[in-house]
C-alpha cells in the first residue's frame, strides 16, 4: 500500500513538473521575474519553444518613459530560471512566430523600425533563441524616405516581403523572398518599382541556402 502511494505521488510530481512551464505566466508575473524599476506595458504573450525544446513566453512590451524609437519592443520570459529579460534592441513589439520543421525550435520573424528626419529604417530579422543568446539566421535592411520630401521626389525605398514554402517536399518550410524598391526621380517624379525573388532551401543545421548552391547565406543586405 505504502509503495503504491509513493509510486503514485512521484508520477504525480514528475507529472506537474514536466507541465509547470507550458501553464502561460501572467502579465504581473512576467513584470515580476524582469525586475526592474522601470515602467513596461505588457501585450500578448506567445509561447514559443527555445532550441532544446525547453517552453518559454515572448511578450509584446511598450516602455512609455523611453524616446519614441525605444519604446516598443518584446520581453523574453523563462518560466524554468523565473526571469525575464528585455530584447527590445532586437525584437519588435510585432512580431510572427514560425515553426520551420519538426526540429524543437521556434524561429521568430521581426523588424525593429527607427525613424528621424523623414526616413525609415529597419532590420527584418529571422532569428531563434539557445537559452537566453539569440541565434540569428537572416537579416535585411529595409528603409524608406518617403518623409523628407513628403511623398514627393526624390525618393526610395525598399522591402522584403517573406513567405515559408515546402519547396522540395521534405516537410521543412523553405523560404521564398522577394525584395521590393521602389524610387521617385526628377523630373518627372515617376515611380518606378523593381522586384527581385530569391528561393531558399532550410539545411538541418537551422540555416538557409540560396536555392540551388551549396554555400549558407545569412546576414545579407
Amino acid at each position: 500500500m505504502i509503495h503504491s502511494l509513493a509510486l503514485a505521488l512521484m508520477t504525480f510530481l514528475i507529472f506537474a513538473v514536466a507541465h509547470a512551464q507550458d501553464l502561460t505566466p501572467t502579465k504581473e508575473t512576467i513584470i515580476g521575474w524582469w525586475n526592474q524599476p522601470e515602467k513596461v506595458e505588457i501585450g500578448e504573450v506567445r509561447q514559443i519553444t527555445l532550441l532544446g525544446g525547453e517552453v518559454a513566453y515572448l511578450a509584446s512590451a511598450q516602455f512609455p518613459d523611453r524616446g519614441r524609437n525605444f519604446s516598443h519592443g518584446a520581453i523574453l520570459a523563462r518560466p524554468s530560471q523565473q526571469k525575464a529579460i528585455d530584447l527590445s534592441t532586437l525584437v519588435d513589439f510585432q512580431f510572427d512566430i514560425v515553426k520551420l520543421s519538426s526540429y524543437p525550435v521556434s524561429h521568430i520573424v521581426t523588424t525593429p523600425w527607427a525613424s528621424g528626419q523623414g526616413t525609415h529604417e529597419g532590420t527584418k530579422t529571422l532569428l531563434y533563441f539557445s537559452g537566453w543568446e539569440p541565434i540569428v539566421v537572416l537579416t535585411r535592411l529595409e528603409y524608406d524616405d518617403l518623409g523628407v520630401n513628403e511623398g514627393a521626389c526624390p525618393s526610395k525605398s525598399r522591402s522584403f516581403d517573406w513567405k515559408f514554402i515546402d519547396l522540395n517536399n521534405d516537410e521543412t518550410l523553405d523560404l521564398v523572398e522577394v525584395r521590393v524598391d521602389e524610387t521617385k526621380a526628377l523630373p518627372r517624379c515617376l515611380l518606378k518599382k523593381k522586384t527581385a525573388t530569391r528561393r531558399y532551401r532550410s539545411t538541418e543545421k537551422l540555416k538557409f541556402i540560396i536555392m540551388g548552391s551549396a554555400s549558407p547565406k545569412g546576414h545579407l543586405t
